[in-house]
């Protein structure tokens, strides 16, 4: 349902002694997932002065407020930032109870993008994370390193994955992009509560939580990260359009997504302003899925991970290469297919405008696609390709 409701259970106490009768009128509220408990337990709002920092090591933070009278498995929400900012992790309300967590992003505002998966970046997930109760401050274990820039909207998911446990406590908004909360260095708006995964939309809903947060732009600015099977080898390959104080990059890779160990070290830049293409594979693949990441450390020792991607030996259906980037006129897609199917082709600008979409029939093999870009405005753009449930992004250049 798109709103609580207060309801009112008329209990009848009956006494074997019949000395008395006594009716309780007691006030519940049903939830966005349907979850009825007792209102009085809401009634424990935390003053930001006096929220516990519970997240991760950062220069600066912004707290909304903890007053939950709604739920939902996730919820999604804009931070606009005023000066350039580096999201690096969250605190949020959950209700009670042990489950597993997502944060995804994309670049621009989320709305218009609620349950359009492709448009979205996982970016981390964690495993057996257990509320700390209503109404108080539960550390999202989910290291980012998510670079805003003065004045640009990013868009964050915060969700739920399990069927079952705490759902993510907010409260009932008035408006969908209105101001939550704000300090000298970003703005964080009103969003949408949400069913995983990207299911039902229940608006508006207000987040309640803190976001921590460095100030100035991400080290570096990665373009693509992608990991895909050739013969027996896993390919990781990499750009990144700027490189600051780079030092090296860290590949890890993991069997669970949760648990990584570090597998080869490639050397940075340090400085660059120029597009930078990297490459490297895995020769002893695990059996299975595999999941890779990139890890970037900087001369100074700080660093910040990649989106997660996950390689199956088994069904890795899409190879996926854009030339050239940047692009001009044209831009070639390369797909590399095991059978023949569809997929639904997006292209995204770097405000999350949809610029381009369509769906091709894809045969057994190399499919070569070209695509005019030339009406597109100079800048960085992200395809998504979505075959089912498999999604694949890459980033590309519009000069």
């Amino acid at each position: 349902m798109n709103s609580f409701k207060f309801q009112y259970i008329l209990v009848f106490v009956l006494c074997s002694s019949v000395l008395f009768c006594q009716n309780i009128n007691t006030p519940i509220i049903i939830q966005d997932d349907g979850t009825v408990f007792n209102s009085d337990a809401l009634i424990n709002p935390i003053n930001q002065n006096q929220a516990k920092v519970m997240g991760c090591a950062s220069a600066a933070n912004l707290v909304t407020f903890y007053a939950t009278n709604n739920a939902q498995r996730g919820i999604m929400f804009d931070i606009q930032a005023i000066n350039a900012i580096t999201v690096l992790c969250f605190e949020m309300n959950l209700n009670v109870g042990t489950t597993n967590m997502e944060i995804y992003t994309k670049t621009g505002t989320h709305v218009g993008f609620q349950n359009n998966a492709a448009a979205w970046t996982l970016v981390g997930n964690a495993a057996n994370v257990t509320s700390a109760g209503v109404n108080l401050p539960t550390n999202i274990p989910i290291p980012l390193a998510v670079g805003i820039g003065a004045g640009l909207v990013q868009a964050f998911y915060i969700t739920r994955t399990t069927a079952f446990g705490p759902t993510g406590a907010y409260t009932n908004g008035t408006g969908v992009g209105n101001t939550l909360a704000f300090n000298a260095d970003l703005i964080l708006k009103e969003g949408t509560g949400k069913d995983y995964p990207f299911g039902a939309s229940f608006a508006p809903r207000s987040f309640n939580g803190r976001v921590f947060y460095d100030m100035g732009a991400l080290p570096i600015e990665l373009l693509d990260f992608s990991a895909y099977y050739e013969k027996d080898l896993v390919k990781l390959k990499w750009s990144t359009a700027t490189e600051r104080n780079n030092n090296y990059f860290s590949i890890e890779r993991s069997k669970d997504a949760i648990n990584f160990e570090e597998i080869y070290r490639v050397q940075g830049a340090g400085n660059s302003s120029s597009l930078l293409n990297y490459e490297n594979s895995d020769s002893s693949p695990l059996p299975g899925i595999s999941y890779y990441r990139l890890k970037q450390i900087d001369f100074s020792g700080e660093f910040q991970y990649s989106p997660i991607k996950a390689v199956n030996e088994l069904n890795n259906t899409h190879r996926i290469l854009v030339s050239p980037s940047p692009a001009n006129d044209n831009l070639t897609v390369k797909i590399s297919n095991l059978q023949t199917d569809y997929c639904f082709m997006n292209i995204y600008n770097m405000n999350g405008d949809l610029v381009f979409s369509k769906d091709y029939l894809l045969n057994e093999g190399i499919n070569k696609i070209d695509i005019n870009v030339s009406t597109f405005n100079k800048g960085i753009y992200q395809l998504n390709l979505l075959n089912g449930s498999e999604i694949q992004n890459i980033k590309f250049i519009k000069e």
